[in-house]
Formats: structure tokens, C-alpha cells, sequence
């Protein structure tokens, strides 16, 4: 039984850190991982069958690109190690070299608590460029001896129990920002568990990670941050954790808040909002179709169902909910129409937002269907995808990344040919000032100078965050997207 104090020592070929209340033992010659041990249950988290056939797993991965493709590697060997102790905390910092880049991986276990604490540093010696780091990479995982009863939680948008990961199918990867609204995973059973968090302040996207390894009844769990390496360059990770709890995964997500809210900005909306019971939505162009004038009459419905904040899509030039041209769809009635119907609404005590899209653009614009000729002010400019592409999500070997496939998209009807985009939209780059610019725009049109109530801006919390490869617009890496729409947000509101 080790004392109160913190340790870290070697013995034979192995590397012990730990406290009290976890321990962790690195191989001394490969640099695997070969325990995880919860100390306040005596359980071991790693799977030794699995442990004893791999020499122990790796703890991270670096993705390369070549060529304008992409390949893992692993590290094979540890170069060196060393530590540190003294009564506040015990360190330890391994030391790799995977294809010429030169890779610390430093893990801190406070003399308190459940958690350690990891970082992740690396000097990119080699001739390619990385653009993918995986780490904490935990192979072989499961709490005690039985898997069956392993559950799985993840921030799956609202939240996700799985029970038996390990035979149960599920999505292997949740991405923040987007599937993943948290940072976060647990693995436990009714004895305990085992809590991985990033503690990344900078919000840079980031895959959670998580699969059967199901020839050793155990589980991998990963955390994958897309950031830009170049040759010649260094980048040294936010904070990681790896912890280990009694109880379920109430504690993880306790771990995860207390974070959070240290540094964190609430947001302040209106009252009108907070005090808001739902909200009716209608589609201006689903059957029934309604035009401006029949604003108070949608309202009035949702009096009679006792709320007081109606939805509005389907408002802009286009067809369907949700074209990307916001201008108010002349086709509907005037200018005039629609500001006498929000300020009808509000005369009754009412609330009115419209919709907008966050994330992708019209590849066909500036061009209209037919409809729409010789009705739209002369004033008013319709954007460009000759400008618009230049802001454009891309890929790592070029290409763009589309929303919907043209043939599925219902209101596509002689389009398909034009330009031979085979997507209805393409994903736009949050980054790009020209795209926040153009949202910002049309957000100040509609709360300004026609007094609504705000605006829902659609999917971009909702759908996956996307990575761009294109460094003119401006990010520092390429799983920046978060970051930009923080950004524009804040430009929206200030």
C-alpha cells in the first residue's frame, strides 16, 4: 500500500503513477499503456487478455497527409521518460518519435482526487504535414471483469445511454461541435466508472471516439482534435482528464459542469423567452400556403393553444422551408405586409422569429426560378456563388462539401444540370468574415428594419461541425468551425 503522498516509480519494466485513488502503469520499453486501477474499488479498467496479446496500446495516434490523403501512425517505441514528485502531485512525461515528429505525452495525478490530468506536445520533424491528433487513446477498456453490464454515456446532443458497447451496434463517432454537445465520455457499471474529458478551452473540434474490440469483449475510447501541424512546426494540446469514480455517470457529468462553469459565459436572453411555454412554427410555403397578410392568424392559432411566440419559415425567396436568399419572398406580399403583421403581433403581446441557415450557400444563385423575374427591387442584390465559393468549406484533397444530393431534394426541378453541382447547397466556412458578413446582414435586416424578435439561425450546433483545409479564410486550424460561429455571434449581438 503506497502513502497519502502522491508517487510515481519504476518497477522491472514498467512505469507506476498514481494516488490514492487511481494508478496508471506504462510499459517502460514500448510506451503502451498496461493498467488502468480505480484504488477505491480495486478494479481494473484494462483488459488483460488484451493487454498481454498487444504488449499494451498505444496512447495516441498522429493522421499524416500526403498527397491530399491522410494515414495513422502509430508510435512503436518509447524513446525516454522522466518524472517528478513531491507532496502536491506526481508527473510523469513520455517520450516518442513517430516518423520524425518528436511526441511528449504528460500526465499530472494531483496528491486529491479522482482525476490526472494529460497533455499532449509534439514537434513536427517530419517532411508531412499533421493534421490529426488522437489523444488520450485508450485501447482495451472495461470496468472489472464482466462487459455486459458496462454502460456507455455520451453527450449524443441530449445525451446518450449504451448499455453493453461492447455487443450493442451504435455510432462510433459523435463529433463536437454538433453530435457531441459536451466534451465528454464515461464507461461504468454499478460499481464505477471511468470518465475521459478534453478541458479545451480554444473549442477546437474534436471527435469522440468510441468502438467494440469485440474479439477481447472490450472497448477502444478516443479523443480526436483536428488540428493543422505543419512540417517544421509545434502545437502543445488544452488539458485533458482521465478519471476513474464510484457510482455512475452522474460524477462524470458533475466533473464536466464544474469546468465548464468556471470559465463559461452564460447567455442572457430575454425574459419574453425564458418564460416562454413553446412556440408554434409554420412553414409559409407548406399546405396550407399563407403570404404576409396571415401573420395575426397564425399568431391567433397559437393563442388558442395558449402560447405567445410563433416560428416563421419558408419567408425567404425560394421554395420550401429553407433556401438560402433571405430576402422576404415578394411572391408573399409586400414589404408593407410583413411589417404590418410583426407589428400586429406585437400589438397583441406577441413574439416572431424567422428563419435563417447557418451553414450552407446555393451554388446556383445569383440565378432565381423564372417566378421571380421582374419582381425583386432593383436595390436589393443577390448574392454570388462566384464569390461565395471563395468562402466554401474544403476538403483535404480540394473538394467541397455538399448538403443534400440534387436527386433527393424536392424542390430541385430542372436545376440539376447547372453548373454540375450534384448537391442542392454546399457547406460554407464559419471562418470566412464575406459568410458572416452575409448572415450578419440579413440577422440585422430582420431585427432592425423589420422588427422581429429574432431570428433561429439553423444547424449550426446542430448538424456535425466540418473541418476547412482552405487557411485564407483566416483559421489557425482546420477544425475551427466552433470557434467561427462563436464568433459570428458575438458580431450579431454586439
Amino acid at each position: 500500500m503506497f502513502s497519502e503522498d502522491p508517487y510515481v516509480k519504476i518497477s522491472g519494466d514498467r512505469i507506476i503513477l498514481g494516488n490514492r485513488n487511481l494508478e496508471f502503469i506504462f510499459d517502460s520499453d514500448g510506451g503502451g499503456i498496461m493498467e488502468i486501477l480505480n484504488m477505491q474499488t480495486n478494479l481494473q479498467y484494462l483488459v488483460h487478455e488484451y493487454v498481454e496479446a498487444t504488449g499494451g496500446g498505444p496512447i495516441f495516434s498522429l493522421t499524416f497527409l500526403e498527397e491530399k490523403s491522410t494515414f495513422n501512425a502509430y508510435p512503436l517505441m518509447l524513446e525516454g521518460f522522466r518524472f517528478n514528485k513531491d507532496r502536491k502531485e506526481a508527473s510523469l512525461a513520455l517520450k516518442y518519435y513517430v516518423r520524425g515528429a518528436e511526441v511528449t505525452c504528460q500526465i499530472r495525478i494531483p496528491r486529491e482526487g479522482e482525476l490526472s490530468y494529460w497533455r499532449i506536445s509534439i514537434e513536427n520533424g517530419s517532411g508531412l504535414d499533421i493534421v490529426e491528433v488522437t489523444f488520450p487513446l485508450l485501447l482495451g477498456l472495461r470496468i472489472g471483469r464482466n462487459h455486459e453490464d458496462d454502460t456507455l454515456v455520451r453527450p449524443n446532443r441530449y445525451g446518450e445511454k449504451i448499455p453493453n458497447p461492447v455487443e450493442n451496434p451504435f455510432r462510433p463517432v459523435i463529433r463536437y461541435l454538433g453530435s457531441a454537445s459536451m466534451m465528454w465520455m464515461d464507461l461504468y457499471d454499478q460499481v464505477g466508472g471511468l470518465y475521459l474529458a478534453s478541458y479545451d478551452r480554444s473549442l477546437i473540434m474534436t471527435d469522440l471516439e468510441a468502438s467494440s474490440i469485440s474479439n477481447f469483449k472490450a472497448l477502444k475510447m478516443s479523443l480526436k482534435k483536428y488540428v493543422y501541424i505543419p512540417s517544421g512546426r509545434s502545437w502543445r494540446s488544452e488539458l485533458y482528464v482521465v478519471g476513474v469514480h464510484l457510482g455512475d455517470w452522474h460524477w462524470a457529468a458533475d466533473q464536466y459542469r464544474r469546468w465548464a462553469e468556471s470559465w463559461m459565459e452564460k447567455p442572457d436572453p430575454p425574459k419574453w423567452l425564458l418564460e416562454s411555454d413553446g412556440f408554434l412554427e409554420k412553414n409559409l410555403k407548406e399546405e396550407p400556403r399563407l403570404s404576409f397578410k396571415d401573420l395575426p392568424a397564425i399568431y391567433e392559432r397559437a393563442e388558442e393553444i395558449s402560447l405567445n411566440y410563433i416560428v416563421i419559415s419558408g419567408q425567404m425567396v425560394g421554395e420550401g422551408c429553407c433556401d438560402r436568399f433571405y430576402y422576404p419572398d415578394p411572391l408573399l406580399g409586400s414589404m408593407d405586409d410583413l411589417k404590418r403583421g410583426i407589428e400586429e403581433i406585437h400589438r397583441r403581446g406577441g413574439h416572431i422569429t424567422f428563419y435563417m441557415n447557418g451553414q450552407a450557400f446555393d451554388p446556383r444563385y445569383p440565378r432565381l426560378p423564372e417566378k421571380y423575374d421582374g419582381k425583386m427591387p432593383e436595390d436589393i442584390q443577390i448574392p454570388s456563388w462566384e464569390e461565395f465559393k471563395e468562402y466554401a468549406v474544403t476538403r483535404y484533397d480540394g473538394s467541397l462539401v455538399g448538403q443534400y444530393p440534387i436527386e433527393e431534394y424536392p424542390f430541385s426541378e430542372g436545376r440539376r444540370e447547372q453548373f454540375g453541382y450534384p448537391y442542392r447547397f454546399y457547406i460554407m466556412c464559419p471562418s470566412c468574415k464575406g459568410w458572416r458578413d452575409y448572415l450578419k446582414d440579413w440577422f440585422l435586416r430582420y431585427v432592425r428594419d423589420y422588427r422581429a424578435d429574432g431570428v433561429m439561425i439553423d444547424q449550426i450546433a446542430a448538424d456535425d461541425a466540418k473541418y476547412c483545409f482552405n487557411f485564407r479564410h483566416g483559421h489557425e486550424h482546420h477544425g475551427c468551425w466552433t470557434q467561427g460561429y462563436c464568433q459570428m455571434l458575438k458580431e450579431m449581438l454586439h
